[in-house]
């Protein structure tokens, strides 16, 4: 009979620093600097110090150019976080003086009778891979139909509804079209960008954030140029993004349990199962935020005499699921039943592409979720249909209101 199974595991392992005196204090090493990392170093190691090791290489290259002023296609602005670095021209990529992606000079008064001002991110303005004529802006253009395209890479619904207050309504649109990716609540709880999306390291950018307080919305401002610029050396930054960002516990995490191996391997397996739990979520994630912050564009749109639709994108995964995509709850469904529940004229570009009888590398680049030419030909004549029917509607009821006051 083995006796030596039947002790305790703690003799069994006190046991191996005689027998195997090497791999005993190898274990009581790796145990202890775990230990050490996880409950005692955050206390006393400043956050930048652990931002340096989080971040790539070429994240901290992009903060100092980009704080310098010298990103290529970007630029600082203290509302939105960033904008179109104005009067550029980098391969496809064209931008006009307003920091647009349009096929024609224009300025704050019409050209033609219908003007469309669009806004979203990369998926609206094309991204550096389309040319301007590509994009679906550029498409629903006519001989009375002028597009204005302000797309910002990786911009967020709140970011849009403050540039669209801030200074592009002074462009005088009839027609806003609002552009919303398939998980549109990314980022809404978010400033530093690194912190919700570590992977993204060409924008480690600082944006503006709302917190939602008795369905209120209450605006949570960007940080200073110079705060931000310091943050790699100091530690003010964190100060201010431990209370207004959401991800910052995910940061704090990373500190505890991602720097060495066994630690990490766990923390690892914990963000991919919440990441699964959200998947499984049969809400969409921040539902509330997006509507709520929709419903504050739609009211200032229509202050300023304007429509609002709102056109959203459907990932890859979203249009065309595999088998076991199917199977999970269609976030992006119900995403599109509230928001037309809530009112808005939406044009669901997953209908469109299914509708189009298209293949998948017929409409998404090689990234599964932006777009190639024909995927925006697609979506730009579904929009187009949509602007049509709620012109011809603006135009009968004027009519119907000017027979009235006759």
């Amino acid at each position: 009979m083995n006796h030596q199974s039947d002790k305790p595991v703690i003799l069994q392992f006190l046991q191996i620093r005689t027998k195997a005196p090497i791999l005993f204090w190898t274990i009581v090493f790796i145990v202890a600097a775990e230990a050490f990392v996880i409950g005692i170093a955050p206390l006393i190691v400043p956050d930048h110090f652990y931002l340096r090791a989080y971040l790539t290489d070429k994240a901290e290259e992009k903060i100092a150019s980009f704080t310098r002023g010298d990103d290529r296609f970007l630029v600082f602005d203290q509302v939105v976080g960033w904008r179109n670095r104005p009067n550029t021209k980098l391969g496809n990529w064209a931008v006009d003086r307003y920091g647009s992606r349009s096929t024609h000079e224009f300025g704050h008064e019409k050209i033609r009778p219908t003007r469309v001002l669009f806004l979203g991110n990369s998926l609206m303005n094309g991204g550096a891979h389309l040319r301007i004529d590509e994009t679906i802006s550029a498409m629903i253009e006519d001989s009375l139909t002028e597009a204005i395209n302000f797309g910002t890479m990786l911009y967020s619904v709140d970011q849009m509804y403050l540039d669209y207050v801030e200074r592009l309504h002074r462009f005088n649109p009839d027609i806003v079209v609002v552009g919303l990716q398939s998980d549109p609540g990314d980022g809404l709880v978010n400033q530093f960008i690194p912190f919700w999306k570590r992977s993204e390291t060409n924008m480690p950018f600082l944006k503006p954030r709302f917190v939602l307080e008795h369905d209120q919305l209450k605006l949570v401002e960007v940080p200073e140029l110079e705060v931000y610029s310091n943050c790699l050396t100091q530690g003010s930054l964190f100060d201010h993004l431990e209370t207004a960002d959401s991800y910052y516990e995910d940061f704090d995490s990373y500190k505890r349990f991602g720097i060495l191996p066994i630690s990490s391997a766990l923390w690892s397996l914990s963000e991919r199962a919440e990441n699964l739990s959200e998947l499984l979520d049969e809400e969409p994630v921040y539902k509330d935020m997006v509507l709520a912050i929709l419903n504050e564009l739609r009211y200032e749109t229509e202050k300023h005499g304007a429509r609002l639709i709102v056109l959203t994108f459907a990932d890859q995964q979203k249009a065309y699921p595999d088998r076991i995509r199917a199977m999970l709850p269609d976030q992006y469904g119900d995403l599109v039943a509230a928001l037309r529940a809530s009112g808005f004229e939406v044009v669901d570009s997953r209908s469109a592409i299914i509708n189009s009888g298209l293949e998948p590398w017929q409409v998404y680049h090689i990234d599964e979720r932006h777009f190639i030419r024909e995927g925006n030909a697609v979506i730009a004549a579904a929009l187009k249909t949509r602007v049509t029917q709620l012109l011809r509607t603006s135009a009968a009821v004027n009519s119907d209101e000017q027979g009235m006051m006759d």
